[in-house]
This record gives structure tokens, sequence and C-alpha cells, in this order.
């Protein structure tokens, strides 16, 4: 009799484990996934004006210091950004007119992306950012770790079609008199291809 009590009970047991294990949903079983990331208010903020606003994230013991360190990540992946764009918007331009470099060793070449002229644009994107002001903040606080982690939002004062021609204004004070010349020429097409890559590589990264 108890024999057949036991038997009965491991068979209603193992009924209910399936039972169970079938109502249960796929995600659920799939523990080598994860959980699904969710973009903080501060990131989501940026992506709805490409060319304009960049995120940042920051982790430190007090919030200041995180909310700091995510204002200064945020305005390296702007200048990374602009200066993408820059370098992308002359090798363009270099390839629609025709080539030619300057012997000015003070000045740098447009068609020199990978040298002297990347690393202008770089210094020149740097210096337009600074131009920007926090809009919005994301906050978390880890008990455990005791750590603060603040997102920011930084913003262009301004639109993006000023930070573009402070851009390249700031761009033709460096290059070589030929170079100048040559954006000077064609200004308005220089600073329509930056525009434009730069919105491209912001919406790539989203």
């Amino acid at each position: 009799m108890m024999k057949k009590v036991l038997l009965n009970l491991t068979s209603s047991l193992a009924v209910m484990l399936l039972l169970c294990f079938m109502a249960t949903p796929a995600y659920a079983q799939d523990d080598d996934r994860g959980s699904k990331v969710e973009k903080t208010d501060a990131e989501k903020y940026a992506e709805k004006k490409p060319g304009k606003r960049s995120s940042g994230k920051g982790v430190a013991p007090k919030e200041s210091a995180a909310r700091q360190l995510a204002r200064l990540d945020a305005r390296a992946n702007f200048a990374e950004a602009l200066s993408s764009a820059i370098t992308s918007a002359a090798a363009d331009f270099t390839g629609e007119h025709q080539q030619y470099s300057g012997d000015d060793e003070e000045g740098a070449n447009l068609n020199d992306a990978g040298g002297r002229f990347s690393t202008i644009a770089k210094s020149v994107s740097k210096e337009v950012i600074q131009n920007t002001v926090e809009v919005k903040k994301d906050t978390y606080y880890n008990k455990r770790t005791r750590r603060y982690t603040v997102y920011v939002c930084m913003e262009f004062n301004g639109e993006v079609g000023e930070m573009v021609q402070q851009t390249v204004n700031k761009m033709r004070q460096r290059v070589s008199p030929q170079d100048r010349k040559r954006i000077d020429e064609n200004m308005k097409e220089f600073e329509r291809k930056i525009e434009q890559e730069l919105t491209m590589i912001t919406e790539d990264d989203d």
C-alpha cells in the first residue's frame, strides 16, 4: 500500500514539474542572454537631435565627481564625432576637386586626412564642443559598491549649422594658404558636407 502511494506521489510530482517547465516562457529559460539593457532618459534625449547632442557616463564614490566624469565623457564623444565628420567631409571634398598639396610647412593639406589635418580636426573639435551645456541627467546609486553612476546629455549651445560654421572658421585659420583659399571658394559646400557627415555618424551610433 505504502509503495503504491509513493509511486502515485512520484508520478504526480513528475507531471507537475513537466507542466511547470512547459509553462515557463522561453526567455526565462535562456539565462545566457541576460537582462535587456534599457537606455537612460539622458541617452534617449541625446538621440532626439543627432549632431547637436551627446551622452556620457561617469562612475565615482561621490555624485559630483561622477557627474563631472559623465560630462567629460559626453564632450569626448561629441568631439570624436565632430572630428570624424570633418575628416570624412574633407576626404569627399578633395575627391570632387582638383588635388594639390601646398609646400607651406606651417599649414596642413585637406587631402592629408591621416596626418596633420586629422590632428587639427581633433584639436578644433575639442575647442568647439566646449560650448555645450548639460540638458539632461540620470543618477543611480549602488548600495553594495557605494558608488554613483551618472548619465548626462550635453547639447551644443546653438544650432548645428552654427557649430559647423565655427568649426570651418577655426579650421581655415590653421590650414595652408592654398587650402584656405579652397575652403573660402567652396565654404557652403564644405559646411554642408560636415553637417551631413556629423548627422550620419551620430545616427549610426544609435
